[in-house]
Protein backbone atom coordinates (compact mmCIF):
# COMPACT_ATOMS: atom_id res chain seq x y z
CA UNK A 1 0.00 0.00 0.00
CA UNK A 2 1.62 3.37 -0.81
CA UNK A 3 1.86 5.97 1.63
CA UNK A 4 -0.80 8.25 0.30
CA UNK A 5 -3.56 5.23 0.44
CA UNK A 6 -6.13 5.22 3.19
CA UNK A 7 -6.45 1.88 4.82
CA UNK A 8 -10.72 1.05 4.53
CA UNK A 9 -11.99 -0.79 8.07
CA UNK A 10 -14.92 -2.61 6.93
CA UNK A 11 -17.28 -3.44 10.17
CA UNK A 12 -19.11 -6.82 10.28
CA UNK A 13 -21.80 -6.93 12.19
CA UNK A 14 -22.57 -10.43 14.30
CA UNK A 15 -24.82 -11.15 16.56
CA UNK A 16 -22.24 -10.83 19.65
CA UNK A 17 -21.79 -6.78 18.20
CA UNK A 18 -25.74 -6.70 18.38
CA UNK A 19 -26.36 -8.42 21.93
CA UNK A 20 -23.45 -5.88 23.36
CA UNK A 21 -25.30 -2.53 21.91
CA UNK A 22 -28.57 -3.88 22.38
CA UNK A 23 -30.53 -3.33 26.20
CA UNK A 24 -32.15 -5.68 28.03
CA UNK A 25 -30.66 -8.16 31.34
CA UNK A 26 -30.52 -6.90 35.47
CA UNK A 27 -28.89 -3.92 37.05
CA UNK A 28 -25.38 -4.67 39.34
CA UNK A 29 -27.68 -4.12 42.36
CA UNK A 30 -30.03 -6.96 41.44
CA UNK A 31 -27.13 -9.08 40.68
CA UNK A 32 -25.41 -8.57 43.51
CA UNK A 33 -28.72 -9.17 45.06
CA UNK A 34 -29.54 -12.35 43.90
CA UNK A 35 -25.49 -13.58 44.25
CA UNK A 36 -25.71 -12.18 47.83
CA UNK A 37 -28.86 -14.51 48.52
CA UNK A 38 -27.12 -17.34 46.66
CA UNK A 39 -24.27 -17.55 48.73
CA UNK A 40 -26.87 -17.18 51.79
CA UNK A 41 -28.32 -19.95 50.43
CA UNK A 42 -25.29 -22.52 50.47
CA UNK A 43 -24.05 -20.88 54.19
CA UNK A 44 -26.64 -24.45 55.74
CA UNK A 45 -24.43 -26.49 53.80
CA UNK A 46 -20.46 -24.71 53.91
CA UNK A 47 -20.68 -23.51 57.66
CA UNK A 48 -20.48 -26.78 58.75
CA UNK A 49 -17.29 -28.00 56.29
CA UNK A 50 -16.29 -25.04 58.20
CA UNK A 51 -16.24 -26.83 61.86
CA UNK A 52 -14.91 -30.30 60.22
CA UNK A 53 -12.05 -28.76 58.83
CA UNK A 54 -10.46 -27.05 61.85
CA UNK A 55 -11.48 -30.40 63.78
CA UNK A 56 -9.77 -32.41 61.45
CA UNK A 57 -6.76 -30.03 62.04
CA UNK A 58 -7.18 -30.72 65.89
CA UNK A 59 -7.06 -34.00 65.15
CA UNK A 60 -4.27 -34.27 63.10
CA UNK A 61 -2.32 -32.28 65.32
CA UNK A 62 -3.20 -34.24 68.14
CA UNK A 63 -1.54 -37.39 66.60
CA UNK A 64 1.72 -35.93 65.20
CA UNK A 65 5.25 -35.92 66.34
CA UNK A 66 6.61 -32.72 68.05
CA UNK A 67 8.57 -32.08 64.74
CA UNK A 68 6.49 -31.97 61.60
CA UNK A 69 7.16 -33.32 57.88
CA UNK A 70 7.22 -30.69 55.16
CA UNK A 71 3.97 -33.08 53.56
CA UNK A 72 2.27 -32.58 57.02
CA UNK A 73 2.52 -29.27 56.99
CA UNK A 74 1.56 -28.85 53.14
CA UNK A 75 -1.72 -30.94 54.05
CA UNK A 76 -2.08 -28.35 57.03
CA UNK A 77 -1.84 -25.26 53.86
CA UNK A 78 -4.34 -26.56 52.17
CA UNK A 79 -6.81 -27.35 54.63
CA UNK A 80 -6.40 -23.78 55.81
CA UNK A 81 -7.05 -21.91 52.52
CA UNK A 82 -10.00 -24.12 52.57
CA UNK A 83 -10.85 -21.94 56.16
CA UNK A 84 -9.43 -18.97 54.54
CA UNK A 85 -12.06 -18.87 51.28
CA UNK A 86 -14.89 -20.64 53.25
CA UNK A 87 -14.64 -17.74 56.55
CA UNK A 88 -13.97 -15.07 53.57
CA UNK A 89 -16.97 -16.49 51.93
CA UNK A 90 -19.14 -15.79 54.84
CA UNK A 91 -18.24 -12.99 56.68
CA UNK A 92 -16.37 -14.60 59.36
CA UNK A 93 -13.83 -11.99 59.47
CA UNK A 94 -11.96 -13.34 62.85
CA UNK A 95 -11.09 -17.01 61.59
CA UNK A 96 -10.28 -15.07 58.61
CA UNK A 97 -7.69 -13.11 59.86
CA UNK A 98 -6.66 -16.17 62.08
CA UNK A 99 -6.85 -18.55 58.85
CA UNK A 100 -4.67 -15.53 56.87
CA UNK A 101 -1.94 -15.56 60.07
CA UNK A 102 -1.62 -19.60 59.92
CA UNK A 103 -0.98 -19.52 56.36
CA UNK A 104 1.85 -17.07 56.76
CA UNK A 105 3.23 -19.06 59.84
CA UNK A 106 3.28 -22.28 57.17
CA UNK A 107 5.11 -20.53 54.35
CA UNK A 108 7.34 -18.86 57.33
CA UNK A 109 8.03 -22.47 58.50
CA UNK A 110 8.90 -24.17 54.69
CA UNK A 111 10.49 -21.24 53.83
CA UNK A 112 12.96 -21.52 57.22
CA UNK A 113 12.77 -25.13 57.28
CA UNK A 114 11.59 -25.34 60.44
CA UNK A 115 8.78 -27.74 61.73
CA UNK A 116 7.60 -26.76 65.07
CA UNK A 117 3.99 -28.40 65.80
CA UNK A 118 3.62 -26.00 68.63
CA UNK A 119 3.23 -22.44 66.77
CA UNK A 120 0.68 -25.13 64.42
CA UNK A 121 -1.54 -25.63 67.72
CA UNK A 122 -1.93 -22.05 68.89
CA UNK A 123 -3.41 -20.89 65.88
CA UNK A 124 -5.94 -24.23 65.07
CA UNK A 125 -6.50 -23.20 69.21
CA UNK A 126 -7.98 -19.71 68.07
CA UNK A 127 -9.31 -20.65 65.41
CA UNK A 128 -11.61 -22.58 67.29
CA UNK A 129 -12.46 -19.65 69.37
CA UNK A 130 -14.03 -17.85 66.22
CA UNK A 131 -15.91 -20.74 64.10
CA UNK A 132 -18.97 -20.57 63.62
CA UNK A 133 -21.76 -21.09 66.26
CA UNK A 134 -19.22 -20.04 69.04
CA UNK A 135 -20.11 -16.58 71.01
CA UNK A 136 -18.90 -13.68 69.14
CA UNK A 137 -15.25 -12.18 70.11
CA UNK A 138 -15.33 -8.60 71.13
CA UNK A 139 -13.20 -6.14 68.98
CA UNK A 140 -10.65 -5.38 71.01
CA UNK A 141 -9.85 -9.07 72.08
CA UNK A 142 -10.00 -10.15 68.54
CA UNK A 143 -6.89 -7.30 67.81
CA UNK A 144 -5.29 -8.31 70.83
CA UNK A 145 -5.28 -12.36 69.74
CA UNK A 146 -4.33 -11.57 65.96
CA UNK A 147 -1.05 -9.52 66.97
CA UNK A 148 -0.36 -12.40 69.64
CA UNK A 149 -0.49 -15.06 66.68
CA UNK A 150 1.82 -11.99 64.94
CA UNK A 151 4.21 -12.33 67.40
CA UNK A 152 4.27 -16.27 67.33
CA UNK A 153 4.94 -15.81 64.00
CA UNK A 154 7.85 -13.24 64.48
CA UNK A 155 9.47 -15.61 67.30
CA UNK A 156 9.69 -18.59 65.26
CA UNK A 157 11.54 -16.61 62.59
CA UNK A 158 13.90 -14.98 64.66
CA UNK A 159 14.44 -18.00 66.80
CA UNK A 160 14.77 -19.85 63.18
CA UNK A 161 17.74 -17.11 61.53
CA UNK A 162 19.38 -17.59 64.93
CA UNK A 163 19.02 -13.89 66.44
CA UNK A 164 17.68 -12.74 69.31
CA UNK A 165 13.57 -10.93 69.37
CA UNK A 166 14.12 -8.12 71.57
Amino acid sequence: MKSNESARVIYYRNSLHYLLNSGGGITREKAISEASKNVEGLAGELLPVLNDEISKLEEALSSAPETLSETFIREVFQRQGVIYNLAGTFGCSGLRQIAKSLGDLLADMIELGVRPIEPIQVHVRAARIFRPGMPPVHEEAQKLLINHLASVRQFLRSEAEGRPLL
